[in-house]
């Protein structure tokens, strides 16, 4: 079985329930971003057109992987895919600082 990581597996949930659908909702606020580390430096790479049509192929292509590309964009701080622009620059963290980022965060109550 592939275990396929994104940034929503390391929130917490939320203390609030959606009051109509009893949905409980991520806490985006329960991961501290700023606490990643990198272990070299990370390239730069001009985003282009078809990187913005099919991010997944890019992502696939730099990173040999299929996971994690929104923690990629959230480190670059851009939201979510569809915030991308042709020529903005996208700084490519290393895979393995990428799951670092959010794996190293403390437990709650530390």
């Amino acid at each position: 079985m592939i275990n396929l990581k994104s940034r929503y597996d390391y929130y917490q949930p939320s203390v609030s329930i959606d009051e109509e659908t009893k949905d409980q909702y991520p806490d985006v606020l329960s991961v501290d971003f700023s606490k990643g580390k990198l272990s070299q430096v990370p390239t730069s790479h001009l985003v282009t057109s078809a990187d913005m049509d099919k991010f997944w192929l890019y992502f696939v292509r730099k990173y040999g992987a299929v996971d994690m590309d929104d923690v990629l964009l959230h480190v670059n701080g851009i939201p979510y895919q569809g915030m991308l622009e042709p020529g903005s620059t996208l700084y490519e963290v290393a895979y393995a600082d990428l799951d670092g980022w959010l794996s190293d965060q403390p437990d709650e109550g530390s």
